[in-house]
């Protein structure tokens, strides 16, 4: 989605204006209104490095404030049902906290904490990200499923299940990449053969 620079600067200096220095967030109600842009708009168009608005970082479920889970329970639930990697990057936006820390509160919450659903449809995009992170591990029991988790979008369970269906996806792509590392090898070991030459 192409969004114009001047959009862009806008929303920063309005960001600017009404960030809360108490609360570390940007009032969103107050840029929508004085933009004249629905929220979301706002946020697809933000962008916290050109605004210089600091973005946190709440890694650990216990360090949230209970006025920052009370703002994204009552966002997310207002504007999304099923919630993509994209939609939390949206919600991260909106309380100014990494989306990959959203993602780990929600999924360490209390059940009744949020009624939103848990996202278990997964897209095509996802899938290939799924299957591009897991490529990167030679051993299953090494799997970082917490970076994975917080990545995608999805509970650890749910990767997990998913990569089972994604098995036939995986073997073949494993199997392709070794034919392609062993013909390199080939390739490249004949070269040196070559480079040598028929000794006299």
């Amino acid at each position: 989605m192409h969004i114009p620079l001047e959009l862009v600067y806008r929303v920063g200096y309005a960001a600017r204006k009404h960030y809360n220095t108490r609360t570390c967030r940007v009032n969103w109600e107050m840029v929508s209104k004085e933009l004249r842009i629905p929220i979301i708009g706002c946020l697809e168009c933000f962008d916290a490095r050109q605004a210089g608005i600091p973005l946190r970082r709440l890694p650990e479920s216990h360090e949230w404030p209970v006025e920052d889970i009370v703002a994204l329970k009552q966002f997310t639930e207002t504007n999304f049902q099923h919630m993509s990697v994209y939609d939390w990057e949206l919600s991260g936006k909106y309380i100014n906290i990494d989306h990959s820390d959203c993602i780990a509160k929600m999924w360490a919450r209390p059940k009744a904490q949020f009624s939103i659903s848990k996202h278990q449809h997964w897209t095509k995009d996802e899938d290939n990200k799924l299957v591009e992170l897991l490529l990167q591990y030679d051993n299953k029991s090494d799997v970082d499923w917490n970076f994975i988790s917080k990545t995608i979008g999805h509970s650890k369970n749910a990767c997990r299940y998913r990569r089972i269906l994604l098995r036939p996806r995986l073997n073949e792509r494993q199997s392709a990449d070794a034919e392609e590392n062993l013909s390199d090898t080939l390739t490249s070991a004949s070269s040196r053969t070559a480079g040598r030459g028929t000794p006299i």
